[in-house]
């Protein structure tokens, strides 16, 4: 399957994205630059950080503004 969608990149703590992602209720956040994600969570010297990549895969309610 090709997706037209674009994908971002990102990053995480490492301990949520092993742990937590797809199962904490409120999810996750992704960070758009490793310093957002230095200056958001004190955690990320001890956690470590990881890329990741979001895909867009399917619109399940379009937005209504």
């Amino acid at each position: 399957m090709t997706s037209t969608q674009p994908v971002t990149e990102g990053y995480m703590c490492k301990t949520d994205f092993d742990c937590e992602l797809g199962r904490a209720k409120g999810g996750n956040p992704v960070y758009p630059s490793i310093e957002d994600l230095k200056e958001s969570r004190s955690c990320w010297n001890e956690c470590g950080i990881v890329k990741v990549r979001v895909e867009h895969v399917e619109t399940i309610l379009e937005d209504n503004f």
